[in-house]
């Protein structure tokens, strides 16, 4: 009998996104970042949770991401609308 629990079939795991790479930029865009936030007029007790959330979801798709930069400006931007549908 065959076991079912087949380690060769699992996904590989995905590499671990770098420290310093996110840090480095994290830093270069935040001024972008901000812009966004100000733009979309995120209030600023909600501005750092939405970016804790596109941050998060970068963490999640980190093996898909081609141009982390334009794909973290796009995630907050996403998140900025789901914000203000929520409060409608």
């Amino acid at each position: 009998m065959e076991d079912s629990t087949d380690s060769t079939l699992d996904p590989p795991n995905p590499p671990a996104p770098d420290p310093a790479l996110l840090e480095e930029v994290f830093s270069r865009i935040r001024p972008r970042l901000k812009q966004i936030l100000a733009y979309q007029n995120i209030p600023a007790e909600e501005a750092e949770d939405l970016l804790q959330e596109a941050l998060l979801a970068a963490l999640y798709k980190w093996s898909t991401i081609r141009d982390l930069e334009f794909w973290l400006m796009g995630a907050l931007k996403n998140r900025c609308l789901l914000y203000w549908r929520s409060q409608r």
